[in-house]
């Protein structure tokens, strides 16, 4: 995990899970918004990350955290008191998220935003938002230019019918617990997409759309590899796709690991597959090629 991205817990020593992910969404989205990070626990000369220097910069932004988190990590006589407060003479800096975001005006949208982000910067990880909480937020529901209420549903599905998964989505379990968000703008119609916990979405329609495609491939490779049974690419295929759909299976129940390391895992697994596939491609070409000097020389 990036230094700048860690959560408390993981900077404390505690044990961590899924809430580490939401605290680096807060993290990015502040520094997508301004074009910096929030906080700079580096130094410079070394290019190490510094923990008290990280710490400082935690709870400058957040005030100091709960003694009941302190209480469980080996770190806490170190740098707090028994109340929880700063005893190291690394100085906190003097400054607030308001201060931090510069690039929206004072006014609703901005404090709407910062108890948006809030949720997410929490000391707590049991205190953080959830997902569906974060996307039932009133920041996220409410249009700023004038639009109210574009958000019109809001679901954890059963299987979308005559649907199934696309890559890297691949089993109706995840389907299952995508969310699916439907919107509406003035003079549009009603959209709905599933959000698929690496944070990727599909409509319905480029959900049916990928399967149909996967498909039509699937059988023309078959078409292709029927002309050569002697090399048993089919079988080879079924079994690196099968393969491919385990490792994404395992990377999906992987619950210690962040969310960009698992889309940059589940990528890998796609690509060996994919390499595979121009492998036997490449066999069927030459074999060809093989069959056709043979024919002209006859």
């Amino acid at each position: 995990m990036s230094g700048i991205y860690r959560a408390p817990e993981v900077l404390l020593g505690l044990p961590w899970s899924h809430p580490v992910d939401i605290w680096s969404l807060g993290v990015m989205t502040l520094e997508l918004l301004e074009g910096k990070n929030l906080f700079d626990p580096i130094d410079r000369s070394s290019n190490h990350y510094v923990l008290p220097l990280g710490l400082a910069h935690y709870v400058g932004y957040l005030g100091p955290p709960p003694v009941a988190l302190l209480e469980r990590s080996e770190l806490m006589d170190k740098y707090f008191n028994a109340e929880g407060n700063w005893i190291s003479n690394v100085a906190i800096p003097e400054t607030s998220l308001e201060d931090f975001v510069v690039s929206m005006p004072p006014g609703r949208e901005k404090t709407t935003f910062l108890c948006f982000v809030r949720k997410m910067l929490t000391w707590d990880p049991e205190a953080r938002a959830t997902s569906n909480e974060l996307f039932m937020d009133e920041w996220l529901m409410t249009d700023f230019d004038g639009l109210q209420g574009q958000f019109t549903k809001f679901s954890l599905p059963n299987q979308v019918p005559g649907s199934k998964p696309h890559c890297p989505h691949i089993d109706l379990e995840e389907v299952r617990h995508s969310l699916t968000v439907s919107y509406k703008r003035s003079g549009e119609q009603e959209t709905t997409v599933h959000l698929f916990a690496d944070g990727t979405t599909k409509t319905r329609e480029e959900m049916h759309a990928d399967n149909n495609r996967r498909k039509a491939e699937f059988a023309r490779l078959e078409v292709e590899e029927k002309k050569f049974p002697d090399r048993k690419q089919t079988a080879a295929r079924k079994a690196a796709y099968d393969s491919m759909m385990q490792q994404l299976r395992d990377l999906r129940d992987a619950h210690g690991m962040n969310v960009a390391a698992k889309v940059s895992m589940k990528e890998r697994s796609m690509e060996d597959y994919q390499r595979l596939l121009r492998e036997q491609a490449q066999a069927r070409f030459e074999a060809a090629k093989e069959t056709a000097a043979a024919a002209a020389k006859r």
